[in-house]
């Protein structure tokens, strides 16, 4: 008699109706086991929820400044930047290059909190970092062993890796990676930059990979398939907090305001919902996002930091002609927003307006509103023509205006 080998059931689809099974019915944990021919299999389904408080999965390492930050800090916070903490980009260009990923999340006890909990967006790859450790340590094996195994192979990105210098050691790949370069404008020429060398960067920016497998993975996106749930899709790009922050190194697309889910920046441009994200190191940029409503995607690489400024031109340019805006709309538009927008710097509270409601900033062409946390609308002194009249608000009078067919209302401090 043959007793014949069976594979796992506990496949990725099982794992999601498990996780769907235990929150209809509030079960806290659940641990199964099964026999099929001379095979066992077992497993305890991962607790892990968006509102899993991180510091009850790595106590020890996840402290932050404030006991009740350190206490409430969820994965949902971490990855959408509402946990209070800044950047702090020297903490990782300062590092030492030989930190480990656990030595990089420990030390977040040093730096201070900017923010109370879920009040302001403020990006910080410290806390992807810090999902990153969970991972790893809940799953036992490295990020980059983890991304591969769920996701990349599935999504079959054969040219997809999760460090530069594995890449640098495989002469197979070596000779395919890109030299990064700034221009320095002094000297009339570009600067070589060196490539990353900073291990603990994992989930904030290790991937190495091309726009041929990044259109796998947006493939995924945009058509909610597999590995990820149905669950996980919807997730993944419900916005969760309102970028009321111009962290003046992101580049924004022209939208009336701007939100954030879990590594997605969630934009309506021309009617349209708009999913992308952008990165960057010295030397590198990137852009990526779609439109599912089109069955539209973007990836776009370039070899300077500075890419980003002209891959956002280009990816508008590219929707434009998706939804059918011609040149001469796009030109007349360009022209009446340089009209528009005066560069200027206020940040001042006065009684007649909150606090919460009063931000302003050096504006770019890119970035063409402002926005309160309760998404109210600004444009700057010397805005767009207004129509007659005003409105009342509790906290001051708004002029009101007509901008792209929209009302703004407009308040001069």
């Amino acid at each position: 008699m043959t007793i014949r080998q069976y594979r796992s059931p506990f496949t990725l689809e099982f794992d999601s109706l498990v996780q769907r099974q235990l929150e209809k019915w509030k079960v806290p944990g659940i641990t199964i086991s099964v026999v099929h021919g001379s095979s066992t299999y077992a497993k305890t389904p991962s607790p892990l929820r968006w509102d899993t408080p991180i510091a009850s999965l790595i106590r020890d390492d996840f402290v932050l400044a404030d006991d009740y930050a350190t206490m409430n800090t969820t994965l949902e916070d971490a990855l959408s930047h509402r946990s209070g903490l800044p950047g702090h980009v020297f903490a990782m260009t300062g590092a030492h290059p030989d930190e480990t990923l656990r030595e990089a999340v420990r030390k977040l006890r040093h730096l201070p909190l900017a923010y109370p909990p879920r009040t302001t967006f403020d990006y910080c790859n410290h806390m992807f970092m810090v999902v990153s450790h969970v991972l790893e340590q809940i799953t036992g094996e490295s990020l980059g062993e983890f991304l591969r195994e769920r996701i990349w192979s599935p999504l079959n990105m054969k040219d997809t890796y999760f460090s530069v210098q594995d890449v640098k050691k495989c002469p197979l790949t070596s000779r395919k990676l890109v030299q990064g370069y700034t221009w320095v404008p002094e000297k009339g020429c570009y600067v070589a930059e060196p490539h990353m060398n900073y291990a603990p960067t994992t989930g904030a920016g290790a991937m190495v990979s091309n726009v041929l497998d990044y259109a796998e993975w947006l493939r995924a996106m945009i058509y909610k398939k597999a590995p990820i749930s149905p669950e996980g899709h919807a997730s993944l790009i419900y916005p969760r907090t309102i970028v009321t922050r111009d962290d003046k190194d992101t580049v924004y697309p022209p939208a009336p305001f701007h939100l954030y889910a879990l590594g997605w920046f969630v934009d309506t441009y021309r009617g349209q919902s708009l999913y992308w994200h952008s990165g960057s190191w010295a030397g590198f940029g990137i852009m990526v996002g779609f439109i599912a409503e089109k069955q539209f995607g973007f990836a776009i690489m370039g070899n300077t930091q500075r890419a980003r400024n002209a891959q956002l031109e280009l990816y508008l340019y590219l929707i434009d002609t998706l939804l059918g805006v011609s040149g001469s709309e796009r030109a007349e538009e360009h022209l009446r927003d340089e009209d528009t927008i005066i560069p200027f710097s206020v940040c001042q509270v006065t009684s007649s307006l909150p606090p919460i409601a009063c931000v302003c900033w050096n504006l770019q062409p890119s970035r063409l509103w402002h926005h309160s946390i309760e998404a109210q609308r600004w444009t700057p002194k010397g805005g767009p023509k207004r129509s007659s009249g005003s409105d009342d608000h509790p906290f001051g009078t708004y002029s009101r205006g007509i901008f792209r067919g929209e009302n703004v209302y407009s308040h001069y401090v």
